[in-house]
């Protein structure tokens, strides 16, 4: 403390540069916890690097837990080293940005690795995907305007056969062909009967 005893210090950031240089950067248990519950990927940063700050929070809070609990048998280590890594997956997929995050949730990875890295190569492929020029979600300019960007119309070019007639364009339900009557679901009074009677 000597060393800090006839120093002028102005601001918090200047003493925080201050004790960091005595003491070394350390984080409390509390810290590093807050650290941890807000992990999210930051506006312009890229996936690779939101991996490698996810799973530097990550270790550094497990590391720091582990350490407050010393009395833990090794049992009780690994299954708080799982039980952390299973949350670590869960905040790395909530922290994604955008479209990432929708897909990385509907493929349900059960480890926090395989998530990261099928993140990584995700990332390529819609940023490979973006870099076409022309096309929007798969559908190139020409083909949007043509339809008047109408979904229903860009649709009903590739439907396949219609069961009611059998030509394309349209659905069963759509049908305006005399061909096959259509067919009408049983009320439910009739169902009842139906099933009572294979019973």
């Amino acid at each position: 403390m000597e060393q800090m005893k006839y120093r002028t210090i102005s601001s918090f950031e200047q003493l925080k540069a201050e004790l960091e240089s005595l003491f070394g950067k350390t984080k409390s248990p509390v810290g590093r916890q807050a650290e941890f519950s807000k992990l999210q990927q930051r506006e312009n940063e890229d996936v690779a690097k939101y991996v490698a700050r996810t799973e530097e929070v990550t270790v550094d809070f497990l590391n720091g837990l582990l350490s407050l609990h010393s009395e833990f048998t090794e049992e009780e280590k690994l299954a708080s080293k799982n039980l952390m890594m299973t949350l670590a997956k869960l905040m790395f997929e909530q922290g994604l940005r955008g479209q990432l995050q929708i897909l990385m949730r509907a493929n349900n990875f059960k480890t926090l690795h395989g998530a990261c890295a099928e993140t990584i190569e995700l990332e390529k492929t819609i940023s490979h995907k973006g870099t076409h020029k022309g096309k929007i979600g798969g559908i190139s300019n020409t083909q949007r305007h043509s339809t008047g960007g109408n979904r229903n119309s860009m649709s009903k070019q590739s439907i396949g056969t219609c069961f009611n007639c059998g030509q394309g364009g349209h659905f069963a339900k759509d049908c305006r062909s005399s061909q096959a009557p259509r067919r009408s679901l049983p009320v439910a009074s009739e169902r009842r009967n139906v099933n009572a009677s294979g019973v």
